[in-house]
């Protein structure tokens, strides 16, 4: 009788695990988007930054040439 218990918990747990399985594989596609959204938002500000710093570098060496 023990060994019918065993062996129908292990079942269930299968089951479980299987169920579990599934959520995972259906929520790994907003887990990548949740990761990639942050990356975007730092590259795009810092494709900012460096484009505000260049054309001021540009602008600074413009005037240098005019005095």
């Amino acid at each position: 009788m023990m060994l019918i218990q065993v062996q129908f918990l292990k079942r269930e747990l299968f089951k479980a695990m299987e169920a579990l399985d599934e959520v995972v594989d259906s929520n790994r596609l907003n887990v990548q988007l949740l990761a990639a959204v942050p990356a975007f938002g730092l590259a795009f500000a810092g494709a900012k930054v460096g484009a505000k710093v260049n054309t001021e570098r540009i602008l600074e060496q413009s005037n240098i040439f005019d005095n």
